[in-house]
């Protein structure tokens, strides 16, 4: 047997024990997919083959969520935010029931800086950090401004959402309604669905994410604001970890193919 053919035989049996298992057989499986039906091949690391990418679809975005089910990779999760700010999303939210993003945020934003820098040779990114804490929302939510706004004007936000912060939103929510109701400022009766949107939305300062991704093997959002996400479009990958651009372009292009009825 020559030396090809040994070589041969050695990878076809590292496959084979690959997809021995459920999980091997779907990562495998996606990594096909992901390799098959990208019409392009790139790593990116480049922002004007981004941008023109972007512009090759019929619609982007304007809040990208991403939603964490498994360990954090703070590298990888910048990745995918400097992938999205370099495709025109301008609001970019994360995240993650178990409430790890709040201690790694600091962390995180040197990572994106970093990456950015290292990617597109850009020095810094114009972007803010949108954290909900326990205050009253609208007064003193986390707007921290690490840069500067870009040339036409617009900045670009990160917004971090874990589950303690879902919660404690609508605790405060419920709190302002029977307090409203207390002091006779409307009636019982007029509490309605139009009324919880509007006071929802106060307490969740920021946009509905047209496209949820969801990383992991569970098959839940564990937790997301869900009044946030009736007309998301929610895709499933199986990790975060080691993602290429393309599987990050694929679901842009699925979002940006799919037809919103908006419940009609």
């Amino acid at each position: 047997m020559s030396i090809t053919d040994t070589l041969c035989t050695f990878s076809l049996g590292g496959i084979r024990s690959l997809i021995g298992t459920r999980d091997g057989i779907y990562l495998f499986l996606a990594w096909i997919w992901s390799w098959l039906s990208c019409p392009f091949k790139s790593k990116g690391d480049n922002l004007l083959s981004l941008q023109k990418n972007a512009k090759r679809l019929s619609k982007i975005p304007i809040n990208v969520a991403f939603a964490i089910t498994e360990p954090i990779s703070r590298d990888d999760l910048a990745r995918l935010v400097c992938w999205a700010f370099s495709s025109n999303i301008h609001h970019v939210t994360l995240y993650n029931f178990k409430g790890q993003l709040d201690s790694e945020l600091p962390s995180l934003k040197d990572s994106i800086n970093q990456l950015y820098h290292q990617l597109f040779g850009v020095a810094a990114v114009p972007v803010k950090y949108h954290t909900l804490s326990s205050a009253t929302p609208r007064q003193q939510d986390g707007y921290h401004d690490d840069s500067f706004l870009t040339a036409s004007g617009l900045t670009y936000i990160v917004h971090v959402v874990t589950m303690c912060h879902s919660h404690r939103r609508i605790a405060m929510a419920a709190r302002e309604i029977c307090e409203s109701v207390a002091k006779q400022h409307f009636k019982s009766h007029n509490v309605d669905k139009v009324l919880l949107e509007r006071i929802l939305s106060e307490h969740f300062d920021m946009p509905n994410p047209d496209l949820a991704i969801v990383f992991g093997y569970v098959n839940s959002l564990l937790g997301y604001p869900p009044w946030q996400l009736k007309t998301t479009e929610i895709l499933m990958t199986p990790s975060h970890h080691k993602i290429a651009y393309t599987a990050f372009y694929q679901c842009l292009e699925k979002y940006a193919s799919c037809s919103q009825r908006f419940g009609k």
